[in-house]
C-alpha cells in the first residue's frame, strides 16, 4: 500500500476514495458497445447496487446518499429481499413509465437515461435526463 498513485491526492483531501468505474482501452469500442447493448442503459438497481462502508445500500454511486433513496442496510436487512422487493429498485427497472422525453425516445431500451442525474436535478426518478443530447432543452433550462 504506501505507494503514491494517481488518486493519492484525492484520498488525502477527502479521506476516502472508492473506485467505481474503470476504462480499459484494450477492450476497444466493439466490446464496450456490446456491453452497453447487453446492459440496456443504466444498470442501477438492475445489475448493481452501491454499498457504503457502513452497510447502507443505494441504487448507484451517483445517487445522493440521502434517506429517500437508501434502499436498506446489508448489515441489518436481508439483501435478497431488498433486491427482489424494493419499490425504488423496481421503479428503476421498469422503463415503460419514464417521462415523455425518455419514455418515448427511440433509444429507451438501450439507454433510458441516467436515473441518478434525473433525480439529482429534478428530485424525480422518472424525469428526463438533462445530460442527454436529446434533452438539450432541459439542460438549457437548468
Amino acid at each position: 500500500m504506501g505507494e503514491e498513485g494517481p488518486c493519492s491526492g484525492l484520498y488525502n483531501q477527502r479521506g476516502t476514495v472508492i473506485p467505481t468505474h474503470f476504462y480499459n482501452p484494450e477492450y476497444g469500442n466493439e466490446y464496450l458497445r456490446r456491453l452497453a447493448d447487453f446492459i440496456g442503459g443504466c444498470g442501477a438497481g438492475r445489475f448493481y447496487i452501491s454499498l457504503e462502508p457502513n452497510g447502507d445500500m443505494y441504487p448507484c454511486v451517483f445517487f445522493p446518499h440521502e434517506k429517500a433513496v437508501r434502499v436498506g442496510n446489508v448489515l441489518r436487512d436481508d439483501f435478497e429481499d431488498i433486491w427482489r422487493n424494493s419499490e425504488l429498485l423496481w421503479n428503476l427497472r421498469v422503463k415503460d413509465n419514464l417521462s415523455p422525453n425518455c419514455g418515448t425516445c427511440e433509444y429507451l431500451y438501450t439507454c433510458g437515461g441516467c436515473r441518478a442525474r434525473a433525480y439529482n436535478y429534478y428530485g424525480n426518478l422518472k424525469a428526463p435526463d438533462p445530460g442527454c443530447v436529446v434533452n438539450n432543452e432541459y439542460w438549457i433550462e437548468l
